[in-house]
């Protein structure tokens, strides 16, 4: 197996940090945490661990300070697959057959009725071409609000420059559709495809627009460009219990549940998993008091709520 150790810039909530990885054939794993160490597949939603041995052993013989190395099962059988610790957790996807069988057995009424509404009022969906017109039209979507499902919006006060860097990830294979009205851009969605599915990784839409539907216009077709493709698959993350969710239902997504299988690689690794220390915190407070942390966070937040885009961001010159 060829062995390729080295540093790997990622995304944490919004910031753009330095970790350790190695390449270990066509595999990237990057390591992450500051007390316990934690390996995972770069890409884990688009890639298959088929034997998680070579690459627990690629990680040992690595000389990388390794605790757990997790991994999914992406599409589980019956019964999970391995005898490793395992978690179940909860992702969004919808199944894509056709784009007539989309429309007329897996949305709701209501849903249909929006995206017709939608087209009816003159909004437009239509791929756009990567450059300098959809990095400034998506910052005015940016700093339209500080303040985005009861969280403060990673993007929000972001330069130009710094939303070029984020939107060229991934290009190569990677689509921008926006949502047009009045030839403005009010929605934008940007789908990573991958073999057999597609995920909206950026999908986002002005809040002064929403009762032009342009959100539903663009998951609609995100569904047609799919079906096109012959994809069968279109994945939204990790599911959500809030407002966002009845959104993905509504409009055809699904609960799926999945394997998560902890491999712990030192002494540390093993007493984190045994005192479900592996998570942090959420891994020992109970899901109903998180909830509740959760929501005193969103009021909290919203207190604070600033909009329209700070000085230095209107400047050009916010400090990233």
């Amino acid at each position: 197996m060829l062995m390729q150790v080295g540093r790997k810039e990622i995304n944490i909530r919004g910031h753009y940090v330095q970790v350790d990885s190695v390449r270990l054939d066509a595999r990237e794993i990057v390591v992450s945490g500051k007390f316990l160490k934690t390996a995972r597949l770069t890409e884990e939603m688009y890639d298959d661990v088929d034997n998680p041995e070579v690459l627990i052993d690629g990680l040992r013989r690595s000389g990388l300070d390794v605790d757990i190395f997790t991994f999914l099962e992406r599409f589980p059988g019956p019964e999970p697959k391995y005898d490793y610790h395992l978690e179940w957790e909860a992702y969004t996807r919808m199944n894509i057959k056709t784009f007539d069988h989309w429309w007329n057995h897996q949305i709701r009424k209501a849903t249909r009725n929006r995206i017709r509404k939608s087209q009816k009022v003159g909004v437009v969906v239509r791929s756009a071409a990567f450059n300098d017109d959809l990095v400034e039209a998506i910052s005015k979507i940016y700093n339209e609000t500080s303040v985005r499902q009861g969280k403060e919006f990673w993007h929000y006060g972001k330069d130009l420059q710094a939303i070029r860097r984020d939107l060229s990830r991934d290009l190569d294979r990677s689509e921008f559709f926006g949502a047009y009205h009045n030839n403005q851009l009010i929605g934008f969605m940007k789908l990573l495809y991958t073999d057999d599915m597609a995920d909206p990784v950026l999908f986002l839409s002005m809040m002064e627009h929403y009762d032009k539907s342009p959100n539903n216009a663009l998951m609609a077709k995100a569904v047609e460009v799919c079906a096109e493709r012959n994809i069968h698959y279109l994945d939204y993350g990790r599911w959500r219990s809030d407002n966002h969710a009845a959104f993905l239902m509504a409009n055809g997504f699904e609960k799926m549940i999945l394997p998560r299988y902890y491999c712990p690689l030192s002494r540390k690794g093993t007493i984190a998993l045994k005192s479900h220390l592996h998570k942090g915190l959420l891994g020992v407070i109970p899901p109903r008091t998180a909830d509740r942390l959760k929501g005193l966070r969103s009021r909290l937040i919203s207190m604070k709520k600033v909009t329209g885009p700070p000085r230095s961001a209107a400047g050009g010159d916010w400090d990233n």
